[in-house]
């Protein structure tokens, strides 16, 4: 209890009402969060986090909603006190890390978001991206979708999906490389594709409902002049073929 005590004691926090989204098959709002640990004056972390509110009154809304808060409170009540306290990460006050999810996708099939993360520790800065797809209705409502369950369940699995994926974006990026002569790329290959480019976890769902894969800004692929290639699920089901 003494613990928790001291915790939340050392835990400056604000909640701020954002505005509402009221387009989409969903009404929606967003919230702030911002926390100074451990106090506002002279900050190890400064957390600030904007996310998406489900205003409907429903079971799938509130698993979706559910999602969200286990989230952000996760990052928030252990993730920060953990990077404070680390003689590494918390050696020097400043640090910052920012989180932005934006909603990609709120139709009667789908709801989706894709979070933006900036983070600025000890002077070094860095950028990634973490997204989500729900079922909005249909026996999966408000559960996260495999990529195969995103794509209404075509072909056999998410993996065997996930490698057509790889080697076509393999081939459009390898064209990009050569009209355009990147620097850094010389020895690209399916296989070096592969160690920072993951078909099952790096994607989102668009307004459309097509599916939108993306590289991480953290890795070599970020630099790169095309880092998002859209698929609908025709063009999916052609590659299955």
């Amino acid at each position: 209890m003494k613990k928790t005590i001291a915790l939340l004691s050392a835990l400056i926090l604000f909640i701020v009402p954002c505005f509402a989204q009221t387009d989409g098959y969903f009404l929606l709002h967003y919230e702030t969060i911002e926390l100074y640990y451990p106090n506002n004056e002279n900050p190890t972390y400064t957390f600030i986090c904007q996310y998406p509110v489900i205003d409907k009154n429903s079971l799938v809304a509130e698993q979706m909603n559910e999602f969200f808060r286990l989230a952000v409170t996760e990052f928030r009540d252990v993730t920060i006190p953990m990077y404070a306290n680390d003689k590494i990460l918390g050696k020097q006050s400043g640090n910052i890390i920012t989180q932005k999810y934006e909603v990609t996708v709120n139709t009667e099939n789908y709801f989706g978001t894709l979070m933006y993360q900036e983070q600025t520790i000890n002077g070094e800065k860095k950028e990634s991206l973490i997204s989500q797809v729900f079922a909005s209705t249909g026996p999966y409502a408000g559960e996260t979708l495999t990529l195969r369950g995103a794509l209404g369940e075509i072909g056999e699995s998410s993996e065997q999906i996930a490698e057509l994926i790889l080697e076509d974006i393999f081939h459009r990026v390898k064209s990009n490389l050569s009209a355009e002569k990147t620097k850094g790329f010389e020895q690209f290959s399916l296989e070096t594709l592969s160690l920072d480019f993951f078909p099952e976890a790096q994607f989102f769902m668009n307004s459309d409902e097509d599916v939108v894969f993306y590289f991480l800004p953290e890795t070599p692929l970020g630099s790169l002049s095309e880092t998002m290639f859209v698929y609908s699920s025709e063009k999916i089901s052609e590659l299955l073929q």
